[in-house]
């Protein structure tokens, strides 16, 4: 298997890969393909679905959208430029775009958040479309935010079992696919993974360009660090949660060369610099969990505890009589996907969750088909909104829960409560 590092780590724009990064990509990558169509555009639309549609405010996707489709990148975006164009296209309800001039393109009507069709391929599915003078539609494509920034077309995603995939890539000299095969392969090299890891680099750059790229990565991540330390105030989006990490460093700044520090406070000072970039990058995603296998036991044992009485969810062949696969599960019994995703939030060190203090405050979910024995499910953990209420800390999570074909079936939104004081 080969996942270069710049794929894993990339420069990009928050708070979400999958919501904010992901459609801007799609913009940027639409328009290449409108540059070398043989006709000339006028305008431009965009549909949201699934996932992008219900969250997309929070996670600034329409903000992205109307970015990507202005030619911005994620990679090289610059801030004061991305505002200008924002406010702008508010004000003309046009974007002037390389190489194709300037269209049409009204926020109000020309980006549409669709809440009731969602995309067959994956939760976070997006219609970009070009339209002619008289309004008309003449170019359209069908985009796919499958998470980390990485964005494939509906034919993409069809072909994905492919060699063509990155990750299915052999062609580097210590491929894997397993941790166990990885540690075999440095035993008998005598290499250290990260020197295997470089020589797999090196099958796609120089080692100038490596170098260059990781300088590049790291010092992006030094200015937010510097800019989440230095700026003050609320962070953006409205729930007016208040900064932390200025006031944590200045008081360990306070601190330094007193002889008052305890051990601990090397952590303290690991927690500022997190903190300082995640305050500005708020909506962590975590990667999916490993697959859960729905039994037909699991569904009855379920369906007793809750006392769902239905026979589809007990008798096999009433399941089937219902037209079911197999038998059904609960609409509840999402929650056991949903709190094995959850739970990567709350065992994440860099959280900083104490779990002794968490209290379950709000479930609820969004169904995109029935769960039925046979279903491995995954889920993929997106943290949506921290806020401070009242002394506590109210965290909203959001598990996509999805098939072996990374085909949406549940949406799970739950809020914990991470209780404050003594």
């Amino acid at each position: 298997m080969f996942l270069s590092v710049f794929d894993l780590f990339k420069v990009g724009v928050g708070p979400s890969s999958s919501h904010t990064m992901g459609p801007m990509v799609a913009g940027a990558r639409f328009l290449d393909t409108l540059r070398a169509a043989p006709f000339r555009v006028h305008g431009l639309r965009a549909s949201l679905h699934g996932s992008l549609a219900f969250t997309g405010k929070g996670h600034a996707t329409d903000r992205a959208t109307i970015l990507g489709l202005a030619g911005f990148t994620p990679d090289d975006m610059d801030r004061d430029r991305a505002d200008e164009v924002l406010a702008d296209n508010a004000r003309s309800r046009t974007l002037t775009v390389e190489g194709l001039g300037t269209l049409r393109f009204d926020p109000a009507a020309d980006l549409i958040f669709d809440f009731d069709r969602v995309l067959p391929g994956h939760a976070n599915g997006m219609v970009l479309m070009a339209t002619d003078a008289q309004g008309d539609v003449i170019a359209r494509e069908t985009y796919y935010s499958v998470g980390g920034g990485f964005v494939m077309t509906e034919a993409e995603l069809a072909a994905r079992g492919d060699d063509s995939r990155t990750d299915a890539s052999a062609a580097v000299p210590y491929p894997f696919s397993t941790a166990a095969e990885m540690l075999a392969m440095a035993e008998g090299s005598g290499l250290s993974i990260a020197a295997m890891k470089r020589a797999n680099e090196r099958t796609r750059r120089s080692d100038a360009e490596i170098d260059a790229g990781l300088r590049r990565i790291w010092q992006v991540m030094r200015d937010c660090m510097d800019r989440g330390l230095e700026t003050e105030g609320t962070l953006p989006g409205g729930l007016n949660v208040r900064r932390r990490a200025p006031s944590i460093h200045a008081s360990l700044m306070n601190e330094r060369g007193m002889n008052m520090q305890a051990p601990h406070v090397a952590n303290d000072w690991m927690s500022a610099y997190a903190m300082a970039v995640n305050e500005d990058f708020l909506g962590r995603t975590y990667p999916p969990t490993p697959p859960f296998a729905v039994g037909r036991e699991h569904i009855r044992d379920f369906a007793t505890a809750v006392g769902a009485t239905d026979p589809v969810h007990h008798d096999l062949d009433a399941a089937r009589a219902a037209g079911y696969a197999d038998l059904v599960a609960p609409p509840t019994f999402a929650v056991i996907p949903g709190q094995r995703a959850d739970g990567q939030f709350v065992a994440d060190p860099e959280a900083g969750v104490d779990y002794t203090r968490v209290v379950h405050g709000e479930q609820r979910f969004t169904h995109h088909r029935p769960i039925v024995a046979g279903d491995e499910l995954r889920g993929v953990l997106h943290i949506d909104a921290i806020r401070a209420a009242g002394g506590h800390q109210m965290v909203t999570m959001r598990s996509e829960i999805i098939d072996v074909d990374d085909a949406p079936v549940s949406t799970s939104l739950s809020t914990i409560v991470v209780r404050g004081g003594e």
